[in-house]
């Protein structure tokens, strides 16, 4: 995989992401669950400014990236992969468990790459999913849902 390639995927993984959590805030706020509601608008911001930041790398960089990594939106359909009427503790377990995918798919990145720049950046980003992974966790156990 080389940089360019990693960098279109992992932006447009963070720009799935962002649009999943702007969702999972949709559907908390029709349920009245305000404490939820401010917790993904806070993961959504997460994604978006991660998003911003593999873009500003990318250019410092000087690596190209396809056009679908350059806009702020991917059309995904329904990103979480949860139908709309799901319960707030399955739609958290869907933002968690693609949390984990996305460990998953950075620290593999870091662990193959032969390249060392591709492989502190993969590590790097799989240690930033790992901090969203505990944020999850944290934010279910506070609360019965």
């Amino acid at each position: 995989m080389t940089l360019a390639e990693f960098f279109g995927h992992a932006i447009r993984l963070e720009t799935a992401a962002e649009q999943a959590y702007r969702d999972l805030v949709q559907r908390v706020l029709d349920q009245k669950r305000l404490d939820a509601m401010e917790f993904f608008d806070q993961m959504a911001e997460y994604a978006r400014l991660h998003r911003e930041a593999m873009q500003a790398e990318a250019a410092a960089l000087d690596i190209p990236l396809p056009a679908s990594a350059t806009h702020s939106t991917v059309a995904v359909e329904n990103p979480t992969g949860a139908p709309a009427s799901v319960a707030l503790e399955d739609a958290m377990q869907e933002a968690l468990d693609a949390e984990r995918r996305g460990v998953r798919f950075y620290a593999d990145v870091a662990a193959a790459a032969e390249d060392d720049e591709l492989r502190r950046i993969a590590a790097t980003f799989a240690d930033e999913e790992r901090a969203h992974v505990a944020a999850l966790e944290r934010f279910m156990g506070l609360r019965a849902y």
